[in-house]
């Protein structure tokens, strides 16, 4: 269904596509929720322009995702 609403490019495909990544990083498949991420933000952008809030809370849990990231790294060493 996301890859369908991605199509149309519209601020709902971007919504669902940033609620999507976040579900995935509950389940752990780490790079399809940065991918649906990054798909939502380059959505926000255009759509709203880049210091937007919407594009805004990509960014945020962006920043997250790649913290928690590094962080699970230097712990497993």
């Amino acid at each position: 269904m996301t890859q369908t609403a991605l199509q149309y490019g519209d601020a709902l495909a971007a919504a669902l596509a940033f609620e999507l990544s976040r579900h995935l990083g509950e389940i752990e498949q780490c790079d399809a929720e940065l991918s649906y991420n990054q798909r939502s933000l380059e959505l926000r952008q255009r759509l709203f322009g880049p210091d937007s809030l919407p594009a805004s809370a990509n960014l945020h849990y962006q920043a997250l995702l790649l913290d928690w990231r590094l962080s699970s790294r230097i712990s497993l060493s």
